[in-house]
């Protein structure tokens, strides 16, 4: 005898999400079409959990994925228009095994309804926005630290002649080779210009 599985659901304008928390999942038999039937059937341990709906909508498999991982099953898909649906299942009424996943769940006229939505599966399945994480900071949130670390040490293909930029940067704000010619040239200058002075101070002779 099998178990029904609760979908956990929410949306964005051109995406439906499902998730199904069951942990190791084993034998999983999954099935999304066109037309939005949707079924799912897996194992844990000695029972077997299934759900099969109509979705609200028609769906676009080529964009539309899924992942068995190890403490849910996560659907990303996409819908074949790009509307907002009224509920998950096509036929109303009233279903104790779907439910509102209230952690990802966003309303239309919410104004951060376009962020990523996380479904576990790497960042796939992101509503239309681009990434999280690349705006503020300078240089449009590099990691200066990073890339500078990354450059240091690259031996021919980063700074010509395979120079060290950590290395190198390192030594300029310790003094290095450079500072220390500098000082040399000062002390030179120093030596000359005490040498002129003697050169240039009568003898005690003379001024008397």
């Amino acid at each position: 005898m099998s178990m029904q599985a609760t979908l956990k659901w929410a949306q964005r304008a051109d995406w439906v999400y499902i998730k199904i928390d069951l942990q190791d999942v084993k034998d999983a038999v999954v099935e999304y079409t066109k037309e939005g039937h949707f079924k799912f059937e897996g194992k844990v341990g000695d029972k077997t959990y299934t759900a099969e709906t109509d979705l609200f909508g028609e769906l676009d498999l080529e964009e539309s994925h899924h992942a068995v991982m190890a403490r849910s099953v996560s659907f990303a898909l996409k819908k074949a228009e790009g509307v907002w649906w009224d509920r998950l299942c096509k036929e109303s009424g009233k279903r104790r095994w779907v439910v509102t996943d209230w952690d990802r769940w966003a309303d239309e006229d919410d104004d951060g309804y376009t962020e990523e939505v996380d479904t576990g599966m790497g960042g796939m399945g992101m509503p239309p926005g681009g990434m999280g994480g690349m705006g503020g900071g300078g240089m449009g949130g590099m990691d200066f630290a990073s890339m500078m670390g990354g450059m240091g040490g690259m031996g021919g293909g980063g700074m010509p002649g395979g120079m060290d930029l950590a290395s190198m940067m390192q030594n300029m704000g310790a003094g290095g080779p450079s500072g220390a010619d500098d000082d040399d040239e000062d002390a030179d200058a120093d030596v000359d210009t005490a040498a002129a002075d003697d050169e240039e101070m009568p003898s005690l002779e003379e001024v008397n």
